[in-house]
């Protein structure tokens, strides 16, 4: 895409895997920055930028962030900045903080009239951020729980949500189609509303075994229309020629952050 608005020059794709964890990311930021890398797309979580940051600092290498909802990773980058950088660090994100996205849901609880609301999250820096945030602004909540990543086993939460009119489910979509799947299977006369996480189009592959799961599930997707972005349309027209659909989520942001690293490199001296 980046080839497509920045014509006069050549752009490459290098790859490190942060294995998810805050170590992982640090070594998968150190083995682009070997490779000579002018910035960095991702990583997905705060955890990992925490683990990324430090090494993009002493390397003086651009991270542009896509899925960190938390704040932490910001604070971080930007409490010891360099001269070169003014006030800023060395770690942005296109995607939107916890307050803006809980506010989004919120309204959405709003309008749709639901007054006992059970909150569902990954116990990550991101999720609880921004159920913390979601909490804040519901006059009430029915139920807070967390949940742990590759966690399978929901019976016991959604037996608790049993008093409740709505659940709010933030996380991924492998944790989030284990859930739908125990509401549908406790027979669960409840209204499902998903965080931007379960917006992403492999939630249809994640519950193929059954989909009526998902039957009547709303929910909140953080994003912008790529037919009338200025130079992001050719991002759904690409993504949908090599892979057919819509572009899911998360890749959504990270199409975004590879727009402005690219613009931002080719026309500064990091392009040479």
């Amino acid at each position: 895409n980046i080839n497509i608005n920045q014509r006069s020059l050549c752009f490459s794709l290098s790859v490190a895997d942060t294995q998810s964890t805050q170590s992982g990311a640090a070594s998968a930021m150190q083995a682009l920055v070997n490779a000579g890398v002018i910035g960095v797309i991702g990583p997905h979580s705060t955890e990992e930028a925490l683990g990324a940051i430090p090494i993009a600092e002493s390397n003086m290498v651009p991270i542009i962030g896509y899925g960190t909802f938390s704040d932490a990773a910001l604070e971080e980058a930007w409490e010891d900045t360099h001269p070169e950088v003014q006030d800023y660090g060395y770690f942005w994100r296109v995607g939107v903080g916890a307050d803006h996205h809980a506010a989004a849901i919120a309204a959405h609880i709003s309008n749709s009239g639901y007054s006992d609301v059970a909150i569902l999250h990954h116990d990550g820096l991101d999720e609880t951020a921004l159920a913390d945030a979601l909490t804040a602004l519901l006059s009430s909540t029915c139920s807070i729980q967390s949940f742990s990543s590759g966690q399978t086993d929901f019976s016991a939460e959604i037996t608790a949500l049993s008093n409740c009119d709505a659940v709010v489910i933030l996380g991924e979509v492998n944790e989030g189609a284990s859930i739908l799947s125990e509401i549908s299977s406790q027979s669960l006369t409840i209204a499902k509303i998903g965080g931007h996480g379960l917006g992403d189009i492999a939630l249809l592959q994640s519950v193929a075994a059954d989909p009526s799961v998902i039957d009547g599930l709303t929910g909140i997707r953080m994003g912008i229309d790529h037919d009338m972005a200025e130079y992001d349309h050719e991002l759904k027209f690409v993504y949908d020629m090599n892979y057919g659909g819509d572009v899911p989520a998360y890749a959504s942001w990270s199409g975004d952050a590879t727009l402005i690293l690219g613009t931002a490199a080719g026309s500064s001296d990091a392009a040479g």
